[in-house]
């Protein structure tokens, strides 16, 4: 390596013959003259040789070769890659499995977020007509049947299936022979911000208001207690009575809410809220209320 390098070295700098085979003899003696009338100027420190070329030449040399290499080992043949896959021939994941289990097909759902359409054809491709859905539900009734229209489907538990956001399949039995039609609707964890489609009791195990019991607590008090438990209420059901007799059942916001009506019941509404219903009574069959008095707003001076 040493003896290339000196090579290289010397077909960079040129030697003396050569030099004064390129220069006419007149300008060298002239050169010669000028030279010995120059005062001499004092001795420089030697300097090392300066071979800029070869230093940088050779790294880049060996990054275009690693750079070719590594090309040509991840394009087979060294040829152009190889074009991505079409989206369409990407096959998507199932919805839902099958498991064979005697008599029964044991069908267990694998995104309970899929249309209900992708439910249905995968199904239809086992030879059943089953429809399939999954509703927002409250914590405590999450994977659980809300709807069953089909009197030989069951769904399946394990035994550890418990209200209160257990550890429960959302899984079915069907019948191998099954020819018939059937309706199943299941309750899904709910998205942030998603209401519920389907709710237990707000106090039931599981829910927001579980070991929090307002009922019979002034609207005031109740709702000091619930936003302690970082809970938001953003809406009141009331009974209201009509004057033909009739009542009508209505949710309101909190400024149509007297402080000192109290509360008879609580429902969940979304992830972190509730319903609370309410009447100017502290019992929860004491009858339809009139409709809530209008709030006065403070005057400004008074």
């Amino acid at each position: 390596m040493t003896t290339d390098l000196d090579s290289l070295v010397r077909r960079l700098a040129p030697t003396d013959a050569e030099i004064a085979g390129a220069v006419g003899g007149d300008t060298r003696r002239d050169l010669a003259q000028r030279i010995m009338a120059a005062e001499p100027e004092p001795e420089a420190a030697p300097r090392a040789r300066r071979v800029p070329r070869l230093r940088l030449a050779l790294p880049v040399g060996v990054g275009l070769a690693a750079a070719a290499t590594a090309a040509a080992l991840l394009v087979p043949g060294g040829g152009s890659p190889a074009p991505a896959p079409a989206p369409s021939a990407i096959k998507q994941v199932a919805a839902l499995s099958f498991v064979p289990h005697g008599k029964y097909i044991d069908v267990e759902i694998k995104d309970p977020t899929a249309d209900p359409a992708r439910y249905r054809r995968e199904f239809a491709e086992r030879g059943f007509d089953i429809s399939l859905k999954l509703l927002p539900a409250s914590p405590s009734i999450v994977n659980t049947v809300l709807m069953l229209d089909g009197s030989r489907i069951k769904p399946i538990k394990d035994g550890k299936c418990v209200t209160g956001g257990g550890a429960c399949p959302i899984a079915l039995r069907v019948p191998a022979d099954f020819r018939g039609k059937a309706t199943v609707v299941f309750g899904r964890k709910a998205r942030p911000g998603e209401r519920y489609d389907s709710t237990a009791s707000a106090f039931a195990p599981g829910e927001a208001l579980h070991g929090t019991d307002v009922r019979g607590l002034t609207v005031a008090a109740a709702l000091r207690r619930i936003e302690s438990r970082g809970i938001a209420v953003p809406e009141f059901h009331i009974d209201e009575a009509q004057a033909d007799g009739s009542v009508i059942g209505k949710n309101v916001g909190r400024a149509e809410i007297p402080d000192g009506w109290y509360v008879h019941d609580a429902d969940p509404l979304a992830p972190g809220q509730v319903r609370l219903w309410v009447g100017p009574k502290k019992s929860g069959d004491a009858g339809p209320a009139a409709a809530p008095p209008v709030r006065a707003t403070p005057t400004p001076g008074r």
